[in-house]
């Protein structure tokens, strides 16, 4: 019985953990959904990954975004724009 409860407690550690950071993540690209009406859908998934200035969709593969300071933000052709262009989107802010 113990072994079942430590499995639980492990998994709701677990769940805890990955709700805490969603939302981290979320309030760091917030000031790029709101500041950029050309930004993808992808920069509020929990699946989007961002290593540096680029952001990167590994379901589809594909470059989505690309944001630095100075310079103009991109986003590329096939980022979806809409819920209905991306059927793997799960917000990380609701």
């Amino acid at each position: 019985m113990t072994k079942k409860k430590d499995l639980d407690k492990l998994r709701y550690y677990l769940a805890e953990y990955n709700k805490a950071r969603n939302d981290r993540i979320g309030l760091q690209r917030r000031p790029i959904i709101d500041s950029d009406p050309n930004a993808p859908l992808c920069i509020n998934c929990k699946f989007c990954q961002q290593t540096g200035f680029l952001f990167i969709c590994p379901l589809e593969e594909d470059y989505v975004y690309y944001k630095r300071k100075g310079h103009k933000p991109k986003t590329y052709p096939n980022a979806p724009m809409k819920k209905e262009e991306c059927e793997n989107f799960e917000p990380l802010l609701l």
